[in-house]
């Protein structure tokens, strides 16, 4: 939908809502335990705006859902997550740009995280986009405060479009996290001492627009830590596609296969590994959609996520299948 203020000022805005229902074969995302799979239902909405005046521009999202489990009430979840983003146009080629964003989970493992971001996109031409950020991050986990953190840090973004069809994307980005908890010690005799961790991400990502929608994706990121066992290094390859089909159907699908080494022999926070499913583990999602009407679409779902842990033989196994509907406007 488009808005329009005044002679200059225009803006855009979009809204989803969505119900489904389906099986869910670990509600409770625990590592080596019994698993009973549980029957699910969830909702879904969120908006999504941005508004352009001259040289300034705002843009923000906002999404929350709830996933009830009927027969283990325990395991049922309410998340918020928001974002929004200013940007100043100085120059032609030059954009100050500042966002702020948060997400908060309700339920099981219970977190709250703030993030935000300040910086320079310079742009030359169409093709060519570089953006410098200052950021911040700080992380509430409510089961166990020892594992709170602030983190400082920079990132940066070069992206280039070959063509409306072709883009490649480079980034990377650092933080020092200071927790409010002590460090783990490998030798108990030795004195105690607060917690910190630097963390390292780069990767590449490639994608293409054209008659079908597909990305593939390179990243490693590097987490070291002076508490014995919170170490990693993570490899992690990405590909996502969306292609039309017959009848009026479109296949989404997303692979995420990642190879992880702990420096200790061992990965001390399986809790907070799992706050992601999408971004923490081995994944297979596949998703195939159908138009009802203009604004109705039917969604058939199925997503697999396996993970392991090194040294302590942990083995984590998700599969959810599920069947919605979603209004969008």
């Amino acid at each position: 939908m488009l808005v329009a203020v005044g002679a200059r000022a225009e803006g855009t805005w979009d809204a989803h809502f969505g119900i489904e229902t389906g099986l869910d074969s670990n509600p409770g995302r625990n590592y080596a335990l019994p698993q009973q799979a549980a029957p699910m239902a969830s909702a879904l909405g969120g908006l999504r705006g941005r508004w352009h005046h001259g040289g300034l521009t705002l843009f923000g999202t906002y999404d929350a859902g709830a996933r009830l489990f009927p027969t283990q009430p325990w395991e049922s979840t309410l998340a918020q997550v928001a974002d929004t983003e200013v940007g100043v146009r100085l120059h032609r080629e030059v954009q100050l740009v500042a966002g702020l964003g948060a997400k908060d989970r309700r339920g099981q493992r219970e977190y709250s995280d703030l993030h935000g971001r300040a910086g320079v996109r310079w742009s030359p031409d169409a093709q060519l986009e570089v953006t410098l950020l200052g950021r911040f991050e700080g992380f509430w986990f409510r089961p166990n405060p020892n594992l709170d953190f602030f983190a400082p840090g920079a990132s940066i973004e070069v992206r280039y479009r070959f063509d409306r069809h072709h883009q490649l994307a480079l980034f990377g980005e650092g933080a020092e996290r200071a927790h409010r908890g002590l460090a783990r010690e490998a030798d108990l005799t030795a004195p105690l001492r607060e917690r910190f961790d630097t963390v390292m991400l780069a990767g590449a990502h490639y994608t293409y627009r054209g008659g079908f929608i597909a990305s593939v994706g390179y990243d490693v990121l590097s987490l070291q830590s002076n508490s014995f066992g919170e170490s990693m290094l993570r490899h992690r390859g990405t590909a996502r596609f969306g292609v039309p089909l017959f009848w009026e159907l479109t296949l989404f699908g997303h692979l995420a296969l990642q190879l992880a080494q702990y420096p200790d022999g061992v990965y001390a926070s399986p809790e907070l590994f799992l706050l992601d499913d999408a971004e923490n583990q081995n994944a297979l999602t596949l998703e195939l959609t159908r138009p009802l009407t203009d604004h109705l679409e039917l969604a058939l779902r199925y997503a697999f996520f396996e993970n392991r842990l090194g040294g302590n033989h942990l083995h984590y196994l998700r599969q959810v299948g599920t069947l919605g509907i979603t209004w969008r406007r």
